[in-house]
């Protein structure tokens, strides 16, 4: 889905922005790096999962009609 595709990349980009490995963030979201990575891949995770990535990264989803 493009949708997921543009997410995981957004997501990856600022995380790489921000100096920030995928070790790190896992650590700081309490999870293994395979799930940041399988996030970043454009994979399935939780949403609950998702929203703690974005808190570390300070970042929103922000929804438009």
């Amino acid at each position: 889905d493009l949708l997921q595709f543009n997410l995981a990349v957004e997501i990856a980009k600022l995380r790489q922005e921000l100096g920030l490995s995928q070790t790190e963030v896992a650590a700081r979201v309490k999870t293994s790096p395979s799930v940041i990575s399988r996030l970043e891949s454009g994979e399935n995770v939780e949403l609950k999962t998702l929203m703690k990535v974005l808190r570390v990264l300070n970042a929103r989803i922000v929804i438009e009609s």
